[in-house]
């Protein structure tokens, strides 16, 4: 971190705090990093996990995080249960656990705003702004688009960013005495252009995990489309790699690409006819910024469950639950019986977006 130390000239220090608590929040994150550093020349960046060295249980997130998602009936009792007034103790246990690591990061780089992709660190951070009177600025970041859950709207924040119209109706009751602006989601550069391809084709994907994507899926599109392109992102998931990457070649699917990690998640978007995954924050918002027709599979309750409700509420997308669904659905979809509209365009927040922005950091 030494390189943050002594400069001189007109510069904002921008700090931007993330978790690894689910993809989206560190996507988030970097999109975000990626922008400012494109667009400001007069910000200092410093985008760090919060959570990566403070005191146990917080390192452990998202290691817990991969192992409740995998159990929906808990991940949703853990969900509502800390929604409700008993989420206060959350708070207080926040403040406590979290404030030294982020007191020593305030006092070390003294940011003039802080971005936050992740509401854990609300409580602390404005705990230490009030007792030592510090005068940076947080912007809360919102990553997912439904069933918002109250950690997120908090005492503490100076500014909330929503990502969409359809966010800020299910929350406007609860941010009355907050700031707030409709600014898209923090996406990837190329998912800002126009650029079009020819779409052919379905594309699985599960996030840098892979979570969702099963063989049961391949097997069952390969026996009803024999000659449709299908290309199956992996991420950084191995093993599904291998073991899907096994059954191409054992089967000699011709038409079946296997694709570990990537960057070209736009291009493969795009080029897509529809986009079948988990309902993830950053994944649905992406398929938004392309439009891509999204069918929602293996939600978790909460906030997946939110993020379907606002791509099924701006006909963007639909959910299903069983296999053979998922076929009778793609047929209805191929034969013109189900049309998505993306009634809602993410791309129209980008001018009130760098207004903003433009405001906080000049």
């Amino acid at each position: 971190m030494d390189r943050y130390k002594d400069r001189s000239g007109n510069f904002k220090k921008v700090l931007i705090l993330h978790s690894k608590t689910g993809g989206g929040h560190f996507i988030a994150s970097k999109s975000l990093e990626n922008y400012l550093r494109e667009n400001f020349k007069n910000v200092i960046l410093l985008n760090i996990d919060g959570l990566k060295n403070a005191p146990f249980p917080y390192p452990l997130m998202p290691f817990l995080w991969d192992i409740l998602s995998e159990i929906p009936f808990l991940w949703k009792y853990i969900f509502y249960s800390f929604n409700k007034k008993t989420y206060d103790f959350t708070i207080f246990i926040q403040k406590i656990l979290l404030y030294k690591n982020l007191k020593k990061i305030i006092d070390y780089f003294e940011p003039d705003v802080i971005f936050l992709t992740h509401p854990f660190f609300i409580p602390p951070l404005f705990k230490i702004k009030n007792k030592f009177r510090k005068k940076f600025y947080i912007v809360t970041i919102l990553t997912d688009f439904g069933e918002i859950h109250r950690s997120w709207l908090q005492e503490g924040t100076d500014f909330l960013w929503i990502p969409s119209k359809f966010t800020f109706n299910e929350i406007k009751n609860n941010i009355k005495n907050l700031n707030y602006g409709i600014f898209g989601y923090p996406v990837r550069k190329e998912f800002l252009e126009e650029k079009e391809f020819e779409r052919e084709g379905i594309l699985i994907m599960g996030g840098g995990k892979g979570r969702g994507i099963s063989l049961k899926i391949l097997k069952s599109l390969f026996n009803n489309f024999k000659d449709l392109k299908i290309n199956v992102i992996c991420g950084r998931n191995k093993k599904l790699y291998k073991k899907i990457l096994k059954f191409k070649e054992k089967n000699n699917l011709k038409n079946v690409e296997v694709i570990g990690y990537t960057e070209k998640v736009f291009e493969y978007l795009k080029k897509s006819i529809l986009v079948i995954s988990k309902p993830g924050g950053s994944t649905v918002a992406e398929a938004v910024y392309t439009k891509t027709p999204f069918i929602g599979i293996k939600a978790c309750p909460g906030q997946e469950i939110g993020n379907l409700k606002f791509l099924k509420e701006i006909n963007g997308g639909i959910e299903i639950k069983k296999t053979l669904d998922l076929i009778n659905i793609i047929k209805e979809i191929f034969g013109g019986k189900i049309r998505f509209e993306f009634k809602e365009n993410l791309r129209d927040y980008e001018k009130e977006k760098r207004n903003f922005l433009l405001k906080i950091l000049s």
